[in-house]
C-alpha cells in the first residue's frame, strides 16, 4: 500500500467517526477537522478519499 492510500484510509477512517456511529459529538467534530485538514493538505476532494 503506497502512501497515498495509507492516507485515503486514514481519512476514511475518519469520516466514518460520526455520533451516528457511537462517536461523541467532540469526537466527530475532531475527526472531520482531521479529515479535512488531510484533504486538503495533500489535495484531495471528498471523492478522491473514497478510493
Amino acid at each position: 500500500m503506497g502512501d497515498l492510500d495509507k492516507i485515503r484510509a486514514r481519512i476514511r477512517r475518519l469520516r466514518k467517526m460520526t455520533t451516528a456511529n457511537g462517536c461523541t459529538e467532540a469526537e466527530a467534530a475532531q475527526a472531520a477537522d482531521i479529515a479535512m485538514k488531510l484533504m486538503g493538505k495533500h489535495g484531495f476532494g471528498a471523492c478522491d478519499s473514497k478510493r
